[in-house]
């Protein structure tokens, strides 16, 4: 909301009301104050009117590929930025802005001249700006990598998404299938290495307060924890900053084992439905168990109480849910060594699904 002609008309009718009640001994008619007064606040209100009209018809959404605004009262206008063709975030912070804690942010593209969308008069523009920088990186790895002239690409290794119900044994099976050779993408790990990135700690602490951090000056996990397993808003405000910086580590980790000659890359993804991450695999594999046995074992390996096993579990998408979008299903109610046979039957499955092709394996 442009506040500051508001101001300027407000500030001006005021002074005009004050000089029409103290200062009639100038000469002047009173009459005449009054009726400029009036027709001045008259004005500022109208103004008002319009402008609360346009704040409400302003929308901007940022998602995982476009930045977007939608604007205009009688004629709407929307403008959509690819993440990828972004070059420069441009901050707009005037006098009047900074007394009241907002700016604008103007994104530029490739192939433009000047700023192609405005995002005006935001809250925490720093950090909203922050967010875009962040996320471009990742809108451009969907892209195809580049590779010498007259060089094929390394094959690219199967991707198989890993997921599971709660405390049904996914780490464990990420661990065996790491001991089998396969290249261990560990999306929490991800998530904590992006926490303590500078433009992320300065983000959620302009979200949240100091309160957030450590004695270390790092982001307290157990303090965020607890206001976004709150409130779903802000967990999705957390999720779009920090799921972007975890799909641009992913994309470069499938690379780097595509160049080692990996046949195999496990994302391990707790969220692997709910973030859309099944959409960057080849094959996706829950994890199960019975819920009393599940129940059982975060009790006795993660010191929670029943409550909160049906607190975490009801903050995700239903069990039965989540099965029935995974290619593969992995009964983990048996002990390791029977989950070790279940998962190198998976590989060879895997392996020998249509349209996948793997990468030959190593001599030797």
């Amino acid at each position: 909301m442009a506040v500051g002609p508001l101001v300027f008309w407000v500030c001006t009718g005021a002074a005009l009301s004050f000089g029409s009640l103290t200062h009639a001994s100038w000469g002047v008619d009173r009459a005449w104050w009054v009726v400029a007064a009036s027709a001045l606040i008259l004005i500022a209100l109208l103004r008002l009117a319009w402008e609360v009209a346009s704040w409400f018809a302003t929308r901007y959404e940022l998602t995982d590929t476009h930045a977007r605004a939608s604007f205009g009262v009688f004629r709407r206008v929307h403008v959509e930025v690819p993440l990828r063709r972004i070059q420069n975030v441009v901050i707009l912070r005037r006098f009047r802005d900074r007394l009241v804690g907002i700016g604008s942010v103007g994104i530029a593209t490739a192939g433009t001249d000047g700023v192609e969308l405005w995002w005006v008069d935001v809250a925490a523009p720093d950090s909203l700006a922050s967010t875009l920088r962040l996320a471009t990186p990742h809108a451009s790895s969907n892209s195809t990598p580049h590779t010498l002239a007259g060089s094929p690409p390394a094959p690219r290794p199967i991707v198989i998404g890993l997921t599971g119900s709660i405390a049904a044994g996914k780490s464990t099976a990420a661990a065996i299938l790491r001991d089998m050779g396969c290249v261990i993408v560990d999306a929490d790990a991800d998530a904590k290495a992006a926490l303590d990135l500078p433009e992320v700690r300065d983000s959620i602490v302009a979200w949240w307060g100091p309160a957030v951090l450590n004695t270390e000056g790092r982001v307290d996990r157990a303090a965020v924890a607890s206001r976004v397993f709150s409130s779903p808003e802000e967990r999705a405000r957390l999720e779009r900053l920090v799921h972007p910086i975890v799909r641009r580590r992913r994309a470069d980790l499938v690379q780097a084992a595509a160049a080692k000659g990996a046949r195999f890359v496990v994302a391990d993804v707790p969220l692997l439905f709910e973030a859309g991450v099944n959409k960057e695999c080849d094959v996706t594999v829950f994890i199960d168990a019975p819920r009393d046995l599940r129940q059982a074992r975060a009790v006795r390996s993660r010191g929670w109480t029943p409550e909160e096993f049906a607190r975490r579990e009801a903050s995700q998408w239903p069990v039965e849910q989540k099965k029935s979008l995974a290619d593969e299903q992995i009964d983990n109610a048996g002990d390791q060594d029977a989950l070790r046979s279940q998962l190198a039957r998976l590989l060879d499955r895997v392996a020998r699904r249509p349209g996948i092709t793997p990468p030959p394996l190593p001599p030797g």
